[in-house]
C-alpha cells in the first residue's frame, strides 16, 4: 500500500478539478446521478408523500435502495472514465444492482456501530437543554439529530464506500480500510474526510421535507453536482494509494 503522507499532500483542489473537468467531458454520469440521486426520490415523494402510510414507506424503500447501489456505481464510473474507458446506462444499471447488497450491508453496520451511542449522547443533551420539550421542539431535535449522525457517518465512511467499490466485496473488509486510510494519511486525507458529499444531498432532502418543496428541488440538482464532484476527488485519492484488489472486487459488466 502506498502512502501519500509525505508526497502528495495539497492535492485535493486538484483532484476536484480533475473530477469536475471529467464530468464536463462526460455528462453522462452527472446526468444518471442527478435522475437517481434527485429525479427518482422526487418523482416518489410527489407521487406518495412520506408520512402517508404505505406509499411514503414505498418511496423510501425504492430510493434507499437505488441510492445504495449507485453509491459504488458512481466511483466505478469515475474509474472507468479515468482509464479512457465508460459505462453504458446499462452497464451503470448492472453494476449498481450488484453493489445494492453490498453497501446495504456496510450501512446497517454503520448504524449499528454508531446509533445506540450517538442516541444516548443525544439524549443527555436534550435532557440537559430541555428536560421537557414541546412537540414542535422534539420534532426539531430529532430532525438535527438525525442530520448530524447522517454527516457523522459520511465522514467516518469517507474512504469505506471507494473500498467497496474497488477494493473488496466485503462490507467488513471495506470498514477496516477505511478506518486505517484515515488514520494512515492524516493530514493529506483531511480535506477529503472533512467535506462530506452526503452532507449537501441530505441537506436538499431536510428542505423538501419541511414543506419548501420547489426550494429542495431547485437545490437538489445543485447538491448532486457538488457532491458528485467531491466524491470524484476521493475516489482519485483513493485509487493513487494503489490498494490490491480482491478477486471480485470490481462487479463484471456485460458489453453495450
Amino acid at each position: 500500500m502506498t502512502s501519500l503522507r509525505d508526497g502528495d499532500r495539497g492535492r485535493f483542489l486538484e483532484d476536484i478539478g480533475v473530477a469536475a473537468s471529467t464530468l464536463w467531458r462526460a455528462p453522462a454520469l452527472l446526468l444518471a446521478a442527478v435522475l437517481v440521486e434527485v429525479g427518482i426520490p422526487d418523482v416518489l415523494n410527489l407521487i406518495w408523500r412520506p408520512g402517508k402510510g404505505l406509499g411514503g414507506f414505498f418511496s423510501a424503500v425504492v430510493s434507499l435502495i437505488v441510492l445504495a447501489g449507485f453509491v459504488g456505481t458512481e466511483r466505478l464510473w469515475f474509474k472507468r472514465l479515468w482509464a479512457g474507458d465508460s459505462l453504458s446506462l446499462r452497464q451503470a444499471a448492472q453494476v449498481t444492482r450488484v453493489y445494492v447488497g453490498r453497501y446495504v450491508r456496510l450501512g446497517l453496520m454503520a448504524t449499528i456501530a454508531t446509533l445506540m451511542p450517538f442516541s444516548l449522547a443525544a439524549g443527555l443533551v436534550l435532557r440537559m437543554v430541555d428536560p421537557r420539550p414541546s412537540r414542535a421542539a422534539f420534532g426539531m431535535f430529532i430532525l438535527a439529530f438525525a442530520y448530524v449522525w447522517v454527516v457523522i457517518g459520511d465522514v467516518l465512511a469517507t474512504f469505506m464506500t471507494p473500498a467497496l467499490a474497488f477494493s473488496t466485496a466485503s462490507a467488513r473488509r471495506a470498514w477496516a480500510i477505511g478506518w486505517q486510510l484515515v488514520r494512515r494519511e492524516w493530514p493529506a486525507s483531511a480535506p477529503y474526510v472533512v467535506f462530506p458529499p452526503l452532507a449537501f444531498v441530505i441537506g436538499t432532502r431536510l428542505i423538501v421535507s419541511s414543506g419548501q418543496h420547489w426550494v429542495g428541488y431547485a437545490l437538489g440538482p445543485v447538491a448532486t453536482v457538488v457532491a458528485l464532484v467531491v466524491k470524484g476527488a476521493t475516489a482519485r485519492f483513493y485509487l493513487r494509494l494503489d490498494i490490491p484488489a480482491e478477486a471480485g472486487a470490481e462487479p463484471l459488466c456485460q458489453a453495450g
